[in-house]
């Protein structure tokens, strides 16, 4: 995310939705100027205190784990204290948009939704980003009940849209490729099914079209050349970074051949770069 995210993409794109973003030690992405964070409600944002308390927790999880590889038949361990849940739902939007042209929606209670409300000239345009966990529909019972008491956000055809987007975890026939029959078990079913009654209910349409996703992977397999990262290659790295750290060494080469002039002009460049 992080390469792709330093890259030039908010020359192109103006709002990007993530679910399970990749966060750092201090519970933040790694971004780049160029894009403002919307956050769920309760997030946080940890300081030294946090980041030590979760450094002792980590060390007795460990602590727990080599006692029970060591005693085979040893009594369950009283429950350890848990981590802080993680923010599953990340919307970032571009610095170069007026801020007077959308506002946040930081109320819903939830770690898995964030959401966004833009107004124009079009009406009220209301966007949520969603991580649905695969094991219950928590989330999808948190925003049908945010959306029941904010009546104002409900879909109309004139000034007020809305739009559910994410990872809904949910496998149907009516958007997975009809021959995977493996996937429509009865339990994944009756998930997407607690998915289509939220959708109904909330006045909402479905806007892919069937087999969606199977036209966009051919697609990636005939345009998208393949590569094959090495296990230590750093990610983040990108070809920008590449041509500083040339620049950089050919400066520092030069530098040192003119070791013996101090008023060279090189000098000055390579302590800039």
């Amino acid at each position: 995310m992080a390469h792709l995210l330093n890259d030039n993409i908010h020359l192109e794109y103006d709002i990007i939705a993530i679910q399970e973003p990749a966060l750092n030690f201090l519970n933040n992405p790694s971004l780049s100027p160029y894009w403002r964070s919307i956050y769920p409600m309760g997030h946080k944002v940890k300081m030294q205190d946090d980041l030590n308390r979760d450094r002792k927790l980590r060390r007795l999880h460990q602590l727990v784990q080599r006692r029970r590889r060591g005693r085979r038949h040893s009594p369950s361990p009283a429950p350890l204290p848990p981590l802080d849940p993680v923010s599953r739902s990340l919307i970032l939007v571009n610095a170069s948009l007026d801020t007077n042209s959308y506002a946040l929606l930081t109320d819903i209670p939830s770690l898995d939704v964030t959401a966004m409300q833009l107004h124009g000239n079009y009406g009220k345009l209301t966007l949520f980003n969603i991580y649905n966990d695969g094991k219950h529909s928590d989330t999808l019972d948190v925003l049908s009940a945010y959306m029941g008491s904010n009546p104002h956000l409900a879909p109309d055809n004139d000034s007020s849209h809305v739009i559910w987007l994410g990872d809904f975890n949910c496998h149907h026939p009516d958007w997975d490729v009809v021959k995977n029959k493996q996937l429509f078990t009865p339990d994944a079913v009756k998930a997407a099914d607690i998915l289509l009654t939220h959708v109904s209910h909330n006045g909402l349409l479905m806007a892919l079209p069937l087999q969606l996703t199977t036209a966009l992977q051919d697609t990636i397999r005939e345009v998208v050349p393949v590569s094959t990262p090495l296990p230590f290659a750093k990610r983040w790295w990108t070809s920008d970074l590449t041509k500083l750290r040339v620049q950089h060494n050919q400066l520092s080469r030069r530098s040192y051949r003119m070791r013996d002039f101090p008023n060279h002009e090189c000098h000055a460049q390579f302590h800039m770069v």
